[in-house]
């Protein structure tokens, strides 16, 4: 199977799945969602894997993911960069 966003081996009965965006430190985006789900779908159904290894490639191997929508403005924590705080945190700015 061809990925863009992973890399699928296959040694004898051991899957090792590489999220291969390094340059994103491997986040999580909508396209890796897809095709990690559709890698896990051909291990299940594959006779010969009987383990799955989920890794990623880089030096930020960690799984990641946006916490907002694309079209979303980001927010900014305002407490100490200015403004009159945020809700995240739920402190003032002093005056």
């Amino acid at each position: 199977m061809n990925y863009e966003t992973l890399k699928v081996d296959l040694d004898g009965a051991v899957a090792t799945v590489t999220l291969n965006r390094p340059d994103k430190a491997n986040a999580m985006a909508l396209a890796l969602w897809q095709e990690l789900r559709t890698a896990m779908r051909w291990a299940d159904e594959t006779g010969a894997v009987r383990v799955v290894i989920l890794r990623g490639a880089g030096r930020q191997a960690a799984l990641r993911q946006r916490r907002r929508r694309p079209e979303q403005p980001a927010r900014v924590h305002a407490g100490r960069r200015g403004g009159t705080g945020c809700g995240r945190c739920r402190h003032e700015r002093r005056t």
